[in-house]
């Protein structure tokens, strides 16, 4: 192409030039017609070329939503007796195995570990469990699908309210009464703390005191004489923990708890000496122990020399699939054992 022909026009000879006509017109266009002038030379009034102004119309605000009116629904009644809430299946998909558990206190190992461990003998009664009150209704747990159970706060909020939720209506609806006609109240401590002073040395007092804490992951208290005493203690683990193989030769009566099971049993002898309560369970949710230790042996479940002696216990390795009801049986077997030691006379349940 000729680059004359970019100035306007590009004549050959003088007698060309008159045929050739007027030069062309050239128009520039912005990139961006709406912020950019348009600039033209002797550009023509064309319908096709862009305007130098736009109008621009700023978009509407849009109209914020109500809530749409709600939905009358008249509530279900609850369907299921408590026997069937506490023996039905347990959801199993928030459980992931992760087998592991946290560093343990450097002050548990003041306490003893478990082992032998005798056979629990179940109540003759159940506890009541066959005489639950049919008139009793209850609707069905459901589980959170959301829930990663791979760590220990996540773990124990599934285990909770899949096992010890519906435990824990039924109990409060079944709870004892006692001669005088008071209905014994009971409730569900989260995180309770609780501090005792140990002397490790009696020679040097001053230097050598220490506070144990213990920090109960939940326990159950009943309402009596104007106060909340507690009556049992539950300690929770990541799904996966318990492992039978450590518990085996306890149960056995050949030896104690051994492997991660043994601090688990540490642990939980320090939360009962700290409360002064004699029966405790340890769950993960797939498996739970269910333990009694004799009060009367407290003097050995603690020794401020670091060297101490297992102690024996009566308890129980409670499946998966009996969870509930092992559990409510066992709660009220505490709450009973518990009111006949502060002189109680229990009327009925």
């Amino acid at each position: 192409m000729d680059p004359n022909y970019w100035q306007g026009y590009a004549p050959t000879a003088p007698d060309q030039q008159q045929n050739l006509g007027n030069p062309p017109v050239f128009t520039y266009v912005a990139a961006t017609p709406i912020t950019s002038p348009v600039t033209t030379n002797t550009a023509p009034s064309t319908s096709y070329l862009i305007p130098n102004t736009l109008g621009v119309t700023a978009p509407a605000t849009p109209t914020p939503r109500a809530l749409p009116p709600r939905t009358q629904v008249t509530q279900p009644p609850p369907m299921l007796s408590a026997r069937m809430l506490l023996g039905m299946d347990i959801p199993r998909s928030n459980f992931n195995i992760s087998g592991t558990g946290r560093v343990s206190s450097a002050a548990n190992m003041y306490y003893a570990n478990i082992g032998p461990i005798l056979q629990f003998a179940l109540p003759h009664d159940l506890s009541g469990y066959e005489r639950l009150p049919l008139i009793l209704r209850y609707y069905p747990v459901q589980e959170d699908p959301t829930l990663a159970s791979s760590n220990e706060a996540d773990a124990i909020k599934a285990i909770y309210n899949l096992v010890f939720l519906p435990v824990n209506r039924v109990l409060y609806d079944t709870t004892y009464t006692l001669s005088n006609g008071y209905r014994c109240p009971i409730r569900t401590v989260s995180e309770d703390t609780h501090t005792v002073r140990v002397v490790l040395d009696p020679n040097d007092p001053g230097d050598s005191t220490v506070n144990h804490v213990s920090r109960v992951d939940y326990s159950w208290e009943v309402l009596l004489d104007g106060s909340w005493q507690k009556f049992m203690l539950m300690e929770l683990k990541r799904p996966g923990v318990l492992n039978i193989n450590e518990w085996r030769d306890a149960f056995a009566g050949h030896g104690a708890v051994r492997g991660y099971g043994k601090k688990c049993c540490r642990q939980t002898i320090k939360y009962a000496y700290g409360f002064d309560v004699p029966f405790i369970e340890i769950c993960d949710g797939l498996s739970m122990v269910i333990l009694e230790l004799d009060p009367a042996g407290k003097a050995g479940w603690r020794s401020i020399s670091g060297v101490v002696n297992s102690i024996c216990a009566r308890g129980s390795w409670v499946r998966y699939e009996n969870l509930r009801r092992s559990l409510y049986i066992f709660m009220k077997y505490a709450l009973k054992c518990y009111l006949q030691k502060c002189g109680k006379t229990i009327a009925s349940s």
